[in-house]
């Protein structure tokens, strides 16, 4: 990642700013996919009566969790890259995209070992994911999937973050 050529800088409001949007984009964006799944099931009628305020609490939930997780990884990384004058959208959407992967990937596969310290199972309808501690090929399959999909709701956060958090020098 080359440092930009245009002249950007952040202050420290901006920069909270930006934390609280992303948060919130994150929010919204798994809440929609929730409130899709939920009417799904539900249908028109009960998603009225039900959905709509479980769909508030996935958003408040998710929007707290993606501001910690912007703070606890995307803080440091953030910090590196600013400090090291990687200041583009194009560095903001590399480390949106890769730290959301390789974090969610490590939580899933129990630090990409694939093995559980306990001899546990579990399936997804009826498809094994661990098997006696270990991961199937579906587990792996799962984990690369979700990851997938949190790293490219990162990269879409990480051009917010950084639209708000920066500002061109005059």
């Amino acid at each position: 990642m080359s440092p930009s050529s245009v002249s950007l800088d952040a202050n420290p409001l901006r920069i909270i700013l930006a934390l609280v949007f992303g948060a919130m984009l994150g929010g919204a964006l798994l809440s929609a996919h929730y409130s899709i799944s939920l009417y799904q099931i539900l249908g028109a009628g009960h998603f009225a009566e039900y959905g709509i305020s479980k769909t508030l609490g996935v958003f408040v939930l998710a929007s707290g969790v993606w501001f910690f997780c912007l703070l606890v990884f995307g803080g440091p990384c953030w910090y590196i890259l600013h400090q090291n004058g990687c200041r583009s959208w194009s560095s903001a959407l590399k480390a949106g995209t890769i730290v959301p992967f390789v974090a969610l990937l490590a939580i899933n596969t129990n630090l990409f070992t694939g093995v559980s310290l306990v001899r546990q199972s579990s399936s997804v309808h009826g498809v094994w994911h661990w098997h006696e501690g270990y991961m199937t090929t579906a587990g792996w399959l799962n984990a690369l999937e979700l990851s997938t999909i949190f790293a490219i709701q990162g990269g879409v956060i990480a051009l917010l973050i950084w639209r708000v958090a920066y500002s061109r020098v005059s």
